[in-house]
């Protein structure tokens, strides 16, 4: 068995309307759960998956400028 893995939010970035966009297509949740995603830091995106797919996750947050660790 393999260890599960978190993705926490820590911070949004500067874009907030790239942020939206990214949270839909990879954590495909709908716009009223990305806008809430947007001003909830400090927050559990994505739980209890494969470190590959929680580094996948991050790196696509990381790329619009938001900030994720995975724990």
């Amino acid at each position: 068995m393999y260890k599960k893995y978190n993705v926490i939010l820590k911070s949004v970035g500067d874009n907030e309307l790239q942020f939206i966009k990214v949270s839909r297509e990879t954590l495909g949740i709908s716009l009223t759960g990305a806008k809430l995603l947007a001003v909830t830091v400090t927050k559990i995106i994505k739980k209890d998956i494969s470190k590959s797919e929680a580094d996948k996750i991050k790196a696509e947050f990381e790329s619009i400028g938001a900030v994720a660790e995975i724990g």
